[in-house]
């Protein structure tokens, strides 16, 4: 990775290993990748050790995962199981229903997985399933602070958040 902001100057940050996987950042000096051994790792850009912060199961969009805008929780699925990794630890937030055995479209299938621009909720929807009611919806919208279902919904086709968390 390299900085620059002054073309003529750039100069090396850090450099990846080639089996790095999904690299995003979690803040300006923290960036987060997948492992070809199935870990989500984070590493500190200035060549801090690197961080094995969850590992999953292969499996249908096992390894999808995203950080909350200060960087404190990150959401990641593992199979079915949809996880939730704060400072009090990983837990489940739903299970949820196996991938179809129709396949899986990359014309007319979606996921998305992310946290709301406040930080206070964290949502995943789908288009793999149809039906399904609360828990085995497949779009829902929960509190980051204890796991509540706020939102459930079958027929989502897409899914981002607004910029504003009001709207």
């Amino acid at each position: 990775m390299r900085a620059i902001q002054d073309p003529a100057h750039s100069r090396n940050l850090c450099t990846f290993d080639t089996t790095a996987l999904s690299p995003q950042f979690v803040s300006g000096t923290t960036i987060a990748y997948e492992t070809p051994s199935s870990q989500i790792v984070s590493s500190d850009l200035a060549g801090g050790r690197a961080v094995v912060l969850a590992t999953y199961t292969a499996g249908f969009d096992s390894g999808q995962y995203a950080f909350s805008p200060d960087g404190r929780s990150m959401t990641y699925l593992d199979t079915n199981a949809w996880h939730l990794v704060t400072s009090s630890g990983n837990r489940v937030l739903s299970t949820l229903p196996a991938a179809p055995g129709r396949g899986i479209s990359v014309n007319q299938d979606d996921s998305f997985l992310g946290f709301s621009p406040d930080g206070l909720y964290v949502g995943y929807f789908q288009t793999f399933h149809v039906g399904g009611t609360g828990q085995t919806a497949p779009g829902q919208i929960r509190k980051v602070s204890d796991g509540t279902l706020v939102y459930s919904t079958s027929g989502a086709t897409m899914a981002v958040w607004a910029s504003v968390p009001s709207r």
